[in-house]
């Protein structure tokens, strides 16, 4: 069977999550009646889910966890849920062990047979508290129990009082004032069981999504203001701001209807009606973005093909093109016109490139950033086409947690075939968007740090400065190796390590701009970085 298509694969996710609105349910209801590729996947996801159920019984508790300044833990029921439930204990005994051996197996092995490293974090994905957000400002709060700069999870935020405010990675800013509950589900989607929020959105978060006890509010690169009342049965009062939403009823056949800017509506289960614009009492709630701080960071031009650009680094930075284990005799040879200037391009055979920067190690926070052109039809391996590349790696090869790795995912039973791919031994996370078009792609991938980091949940990958939706990813903590022995440099176009059977796995394609920072850069910063090609 081939891999369900990027929108089949989110209605499933969704629906495993239980979060489907209304009309996407609708979505999946039509195709599933429709398609039997469309009823095979769902069968093949829930028996997945399924055997996660039976396997790990913690996942059966859904409630979310509560960051909170008073209340206790609190859940959104969902009868979705409860039904899905259903379906996956019915799925359960047609679920094969070999799937899961495959997700979870303690032991990688290379295409040798060789066990490659004892996975220390392997075993399944917490979907539950998923940081997707970082407090921008506090005020008025009742306690401290949010501070600016705190990351946040997929979670309940509770308020009492006073106003949080967040920056969504994908860009979105929200602004929530107390009393407040809002239910933070993902990088691109909310809850509002009541309170007053405000969203402004950038073009590049466009489809950012708010979900009402009675409504569903999708913006359309827009600014809007949501206020609804904690009383049972409440309406939705929406106000645009700027540009325009579509508004949905949970219930009933309103349908959507588009609101555009300086219009508001109140909306209940089942209706909506036009309700008196007053838009500007909200202002006062509206987000002050203060420029982040740019952390130190190494810039790869590629316009002077032996050595970084001095401005700006924090680290010597030597490039040395290789041809094989020697030196490039020639370097103009190598040298591509390139999104900026010039830039460097990898035959895919034997070229690559060599730094004596060692790169950033441990779990500490990192950015890289880099425009990537890709032809259509790489070269691949005639007898291994799936094997892996590298495009920016450093670290020790075949350890587990010990190498940071971004490359292009050649598997489709990863996903999404032609996308980014950051690894790191045994795990890995994946995007969405092919880049094997042969035009240039600004590509950043954040990771964001911390003690429990994990390539699943704390990195972000960025594609021409939008947060890439995750097609696969398996688990594995992050403690990047940048000394020692077996730890090599920052090295570009050429996968860590060498297997016997096989020669080096080596990059095709062509780079310009790369940028390696020593701290996690947001959703704005990557925009500057695509559009000025540097930070202020």
């Amino acid at each position: 069977m081939t891999a369900p298509d990027p929108e089949l694969r989110q209605l499933l996710e969704e629906a495993a999550n239980g979060e489907l609105s209304p009309s996407d349910a609708k979505r999946l209801e039509a195709r599933l009646k429709a398609e039997p590729e469309a009823r095979r996947a769902w069968l093949e996801a829930m028996q997945f889910e399924a055997m996660l159920h039976e396997e790990f019984p913690q996942r059966a508790d859904f409630s979310l966890p509560v960051q909170s300044l008073a209340g206790k833990p609190a859940r959104r029921p969902s009868r979705l849920r409860q039904r899905l439930t259903l379906a996956l204990a019915a799925a359960a005994c047609l679920a094969a062990g070999l799937l899961l051996w495959r997700e979870f197996s303690p032991q990688q092995m290379n295409p040798d047979g060789e066990v490659i490293a004892e996975n220390e974090a392997a075993g399944p994905i917490d979907w539950i508290g998923l940081p997707v957000a970082t407090v921008s400002k506090v005020e008025e709060l009742a306690d401290a129990a949010f501070t600016a700069g705190q990351r946040i999870r997929t979670g309940s935020l509770l308020l009492t009082k006073g106003r949080v405010h967040l920056a969504f990675d994908c860009g979105a800013l929200v602004t929530l004032e107390g009393p407040a509950r809002l239910d933070v589900e993902s990088d691109y989607r909310g809850f509002l069981h009541y309170g007053t929020l405000i969203a402004r959105v950038p073009p590049q978060a466009q489809g950012f999504l708010i979900l009402t006890p009675s409504s569903s509010i999708k913006d359309l690169g827009t600014e809007f203001a949501l206020k609804v009342g904690k009383a049972s049965g409440s309406p939705t009062d929406l106000h645009v701001l700027e540009g325009a939403v579509e508004a949905t009823p949970l219930t009933g056949d309103g349908g959507t209807r588009r609101v555009e800017e300086q219009t508001a509506l109140r909306i209940t289960e089942a209706a909506m009606e036009d309700l008196t614009y007053s838009g500007e009492v909200f202002v006062r709630l509206q987000t002050v973005t203060l420029p982040a701080p740019v952390p130190p960071f190494t810039h790869w031009s590629f316009d002077q093909t032996q050595n970084a650009d001095p401005a700006g680094t924090s680290k010597s930075a030597s490039l040395i093109l290789m041809t094989g284990e020697v030196p490039t005799p020639q370097p103009a040879a190598r040298s591509v016109a390139g999104r900026y200037a010039r830039g460097l391009k990898f035959s895919g055979d034997s070229e690559y490139a060599q730094t004596d920067h060692p790169g950033i190690g441990g779990s500490e926070p990192r950015t890289v950033a880099f425009w990537i052109r890709m032809p259509r039809q790489p070269k691949v391996k005639n007898d291994a086409p799936t094997l892996p590349n590298g495009i920016v790696s450093w670290g020790e090869a075949f350890a587990a947690s010990r190498k940071w790795q971004i490359g292009w995912n050649a598997d489709p039973s990863y996903g999404t075939v032609g996308a980014v791919r950051q690894e790191f031994g045994q795990g890995y996370v994946v995007g969405s968007t092919d880049l094997r078009d042969d035009r240039w792609h600004h590509v950043a991938v954040v990771f964001h740090g911390g003690d429990d980091a994990d390539v699943a949940t704390h990195v972000k990958i960025y594609v021409d400065g939008r947060l890439d939706t995750v097609t696969g990813r398996r688990q594995q903590a992050i403690r990047t190796a940048t000394s020692g022995g077996k730890a090599e440099p920052v090295t570009f176009g050429r996968y860590l390590g060498k297997w016997t059977k096989y020669p080096p796995f080596y990059f095709e394609g062509a780079l310009d701009e790369v940028f390696l920072m020593e701290g996690a850069i947001d959703q704005a910063q990557v925009l500057q970085l695509m559009e000025h090609n540097g930070l202020k």
